[in-house]
């Protein structure tokens, strides 16, 4: 069985547009607890993802800072 490509790295963008997504969904009328526990698990992923990306990003900030005060 062949592996599987990596999935390419989405953006902060595209990681809060897809957050965003999901809290209007909680914001619907239409709301059954089974989807909402599995909107619940993707938006802790998404929020997981987005934080790091975030932390990569100060990470990277850090050592040009570093590296432009030397």
């Amino acid at each position: 069985m062949p592996a599987k490509p990596p999935k390419p790295q989405k953006n902060y963008r595209q990681l809060s547009a897809e957050l965003s997504d999901v809290l209007d969904w909680f914001d619907s009328e239409e709301v059954d607890l089974d989807e909402a526990l599995a909107k619940y698990k993707e938006a802790m992923k998404l929020i997981k993802q987005m934080e790091t990306y975030l932390k990569s990003a100060e990470n990277k900030i850090r050592e040009i800072s570093a590296s432009s005060s030397k």
